[in-house]
């Protein structure tokens, strides 16, 4: 589990981010025009569906998912940041928040965009609505690590890497899987 803690002021949660990673957001602020947090969820959610599919190039969601994180949008309890370029949403990501903790959950980014900074950009304001709202942790949830050949795939080591650069710690998490 990888965590920031939201109770340090903002100036000091992004020195303890590495240096590209501070690079990448201040790049983003030239090359993507508008972030916005949704309380109206409909659209949003279908652009996040809609690029989630296109990077992914197969349904990995059941429908009456989407239609539970729109409930919790326009309910308070998560919210969704967009980066648009040119007119067209590049990126979407979702955060789900309570009183203690905003959890990073979801992201999709048009892959032809991959090379821009584009998620550097939302997580890090993600971080600041996370703080507005009184939230003490953010949760980038877990590395990945293999535990059978001490081997992982060269997503899951960029997904470790774009995670720790934020700084933050990493603490143990107890994983069961009931098997059936």
């Amino acid at each position: 589990l990888h965590l920031l803690d939201l109770s340090r002021p903002l100036t000091n949660l992004k020195a303890d981010m590495s240096k590209s990673c501070r690079h990448s957001i201040n790049k983003s602020k030239n090359i993507f025009l508008n972030k916005t947090v949704f309380t109206n969820a409909y659209e949003a959610v279908r652009r996040l569906q809609k690029l989630h599919f296109s990077a992914s190039a197969r349904i990995t969601r059941p429908l009456e998912t989407w239609h539970n994180i729109e409930s919790m949008v326009n309910a308070g309890d998560a919210f969704i940041i967009e980066a648009w370029h040119n007119g067209q949403c590049v990126a979407s990501s979702l955060f789900i928040v309570n009183t203690t903790t905003c959890l990073y959950s979801i992201s999709a980014a048009n892959r032809e965009l991959f090379d821009l900074p584009v998620n550097h950009a939302l997580v890090w304001e993600a971080i600041q609505i996370a703080k507005e709202r009184g939230c003490s942790n953010f949760e980038f949830g877990s590395l990945t690590y293999s535990t059978n050949d001490m081997t992982i795939g060269k997503k899951e080591k960029n997904i470790n890497r774009f995670k720790r650069n934020f700084g933050g710690s990493t603490h143990m998490q107890l994983d069961l899987k009931l098997a059936l």
